[in-house]
Order: structure tokens, then C-alpha cells, then sequence
């Protein structure tokens, strides 16, 4: 858990000092890539537990989940984040976010691209792996569920300082939901699965003014996923294969974070 909290520091401090060596060159980051700083430096923190071996990649809950199941706990997170947003939004009434993406369709096409990756794949990724696989998990070590969904949730969400502070209390309960949602089935799927519908859908509106796009491609995926298993079972009917196979695989869903423990304490 110490590891945990100086890496977290460690990283926000490293990737300021990065922001700062480039403003003193002269190179301008744009505020939609520049995230792709900070994710690098957390990353980076993490290499020394690996290399060491006390940290592989099924220890930071990258492993497979059954596909309905991990829908079903995405939509839920989801469902959960969205009705808490609206409640407090109509509660506070918090002023018009602009966030990082603001004026991104007016920006070039280079930058548009690495603000559609880090939208799309790197702060899903890497913010899921570092607060819910490492960061949480580390806390799980000391701390029962509440008080590290809580913890890992509030430093989540404090650290998106693009944000006015009024509306940071909507990324810590997201931060909450996603840690459940990995203590729930020991998997990051479903938390990187959720926080990549946020994310693209910001990137979607700040580029075409709306979310239909990711809006559709997230329902058909949906549907195909939940079509393939009945289709699956049939071809194997049909073909004579065995349509059930026992034996484990990567990992078996609602093991928790705190039962995957490796050698190493963190």
C-alpha cells in the first residue's frame, strides 16, 4: 500500500515536471492529448513491481470474464453512474463542463487522432489499471471494501483537474462504482468496458455534437455479444461438439482482488 501511494505521487509529480520541461522548450501539448503524459508516468510506476516479479498483469485483473455477464455489470455501472450524475447535477447545478476536448473539432488532424486514442483506449486503460488493478488493490491489502472503493474513488476523481472542483464529485462515484464493479468480479473488463463508453462519448459530442456514433456501435456489440453464446451452442449441436467444456480459464468471475493476492505484498 505504501508503493501505492508514493507511485500515485510520484506519477502526478513526474508527469507535471514532463508538462513543464516541454512549456520551457516551447513545445505546446494540447489539453485533449496531453492526458496521454500523465497515463505514461503511471504505467512507468508500475515497471519496477514487474520487473522485480511481483506483479504480473492477471495481478492487475487483466482477465477474461463470461461476455453477458460482464455486459450486464458495465450496464449496470453505468445505469448507476448516470442516475448519480443527474442527481447531483440537478441538485448543484454545476456551470457548463468544457473539460480537455474543448474546440477539438476545430484542431488538426494529428491531434484529433491521439485525443480519439486517449479517449478511446488509453485513459480507459491505463486510469483502470493503475486506480482499480494496482491502486485498490493495494489498498485491499489493509482496508475492507468501502473505505478502498472510497479512497482509490476520491483520488480518482480529484486528480482530473480539468474539471471544475463542483463537478468532481461525479468522478469519484464513478471511481467508486468502477472499483466495486472489479471487486465484484476480478476483473477490469467491465470497469474498462464502462469508463470507454464515458470517455468516447465525450470525445464523440466534443466532435460532432453528439453521441450517436458510440451510442450505436456500443448497442451492436451488445447484441452480439449476447447472440453469440445461443449461436455458438447450436453450431455446436449441430456439428456433434461438445457444447459445454469444463476446466478454468484465465481466471473465474467473482473471485476478488483481495483472493488474487501475488508473492509480493503492495
Amino acid at each position: 500500500m505504501r508503493y501505492a501511494l508514493v507511485a500515485l505521487v510520484a506519477a502526478w509529480v513526474a508527469s507535471g515536471l514532463v508538462v513543464l520541461l516541454l512549456w520551457l522548450v516551447g513545445v505546446h501539448v494540447p489539453s485533449s492529448v496531453a492526458p496521454l503524459i500523465i497515463e505514461v508516468t503511471f504505467l512507468a510506476s508500475l515497471v519496477p513491481l514487474y520487473r522485480s516479479g511481483c506483479l504480473r498483469p492477471v495481478d492487475l485483473g487483466l482477465r477474461r470474464v463470461p461476455a453477458v455477464r460482464s455486459l450486464a455489470y458495465a450496464v449496470l455501472g453505468l445505469l448507476a453512474y448516470g442516475g448519480f450524475a443527474l442527481l447531483w447535477t440537478a441538485w448543484v447545478h454545476p456551470p457548463p463542463v468544457r473539460g480537455n476536448l474543448a474546440g477539438l473539432a476545430h484542431q488538426e488532424t494529428i491531434v484529433i487522432v491521439l485525443a480519439g486514442f486517449v479517449a478511446v483506449v488509453g485513459a480507459p486503460v491505463v486510469e483502470e489499471i493503475f486506480f482499480r488493478g494496482f491502486f485498490y488493490r493495494s489498498l485491499r491489502n489493509r482496508l475492507g471494501v468501502a473505505s478502498s472503493s472510497v479512497i482509490a474513488g476520491t483520488l480518482f476523481g480529484l486528480g482530473h483537474t480539468q474539471y471544475p472542483l463542483i463537478v468532481r464529485p461525479e468522478l469519484v462515484f464513478f471511481g467508486v462504482v468502477a472499483a466495486l464493479l472489479y471487486e465484484r468480479t476480478g476483473s477490469l473488463v467491465p470497469g474498462i468496458a464502462m469508463h470507454c463508453f464515458v470517455d468516447a462519448s465525450s470525445f464523440d459530442i466534443a466532435l460532432t455534437g453528439k453521441d450517436e456514433v458510440v451510442l450505436s456501435v456500443y448497442i451492436l456489440l451488445a447484441v452480439v455479444l449476447l447472440v453469440r453464446p445461443p449461436v455458438k451452442a447450436l453450431g455446436c449441436l449441430v456439428t456433434g461438439k461438445p457444447v459445454f467444456r469444463s476446466g478454468g480459464g484465465m481466471g473465474s468471475m467473482g473471485e476478488s482482488p483481495r483472493a488474487l493476492s501475488g508473492g509480493c505484498r503492495r
